[in-house]
């Protein structure tokens, strides 16, 4: 998983949507970790209104999308974990989703995840770089999401996008942000 500028995250919803984005200036140098397949336009929409991030808009059905940093946001969010993961995630033995990660990356566990279901992951504001810690032997996706106590890191939280298998991890915001 690569964190990409949100233009190259755009350009691939629109592939799958036939929707158009314009993005401005000042959100072009933004990044993100996106795994997204099947994605359809009200998941995606849900997404940018959830996360507070993008604001987009447009003028009538046949004119692209306008987006640009949400009023709530001045600047591309970005944490970076006190201690940056230092070890690995891997597939595990097991016939449902079963993986193992002690102190892996986060980009690695959502990898894991997206290649063994048909969830759609979203890691933002530098998620990916976050040590998780879990054990899953034939996992349902459900049980994989809410792995939260057994090695979420508390600085995450995550959220279901309706009733999708979309999932959208950012860093929580800190007292005074």
């Amino acid at each position: 998983m690569v964190r990409q500028p949100v233009a190259a995250v755009l350009a691939d919803v629109s592939r799958q949507t036939g929707l158009r984005f314009d993005v401005s200036p000042e959100s072009k140098g933004c990044r993100m970790s996106a795994l997204l397949r099947d994605i359809n336009v009200r998941e995606f929409l849900q997404i940018l209104q959830v996360t507070h991030w993008l604001s987009c808009q447009r003028e009538d059905a046949r004119s692209p999308f306008s987006c640009s940093a949400s009023a709530e946001r001045t600047a591309c969010p970005r944490t970076s974990p006190a201690r940056p993961a230092s070890g690995t995630c891997r597939p595990a033995a097991g016939k449902g989703l079963s993986l193992e990660c002690r102190d892996g990356p986060m980009s690695k566990f959502a990898e894991l995840v997206f290649d063994r279901t048909d969830a759609n992951i979203l890691l933002m504001g530098g998620a990916d770089e976050y040590p998780v810690n879990v054990q899953l032997v034939d996992a349902t996706l459900d049980k994989a999401m809410r792995f939260g106590p057994l090695g979420l890191p508390k600085a995450l939280t995550y959220q279901r996008i309706g009733r999708s298998k979309t999932y959208v991890f950012s860093v929580r915001k800190r007292a005074g942000e």
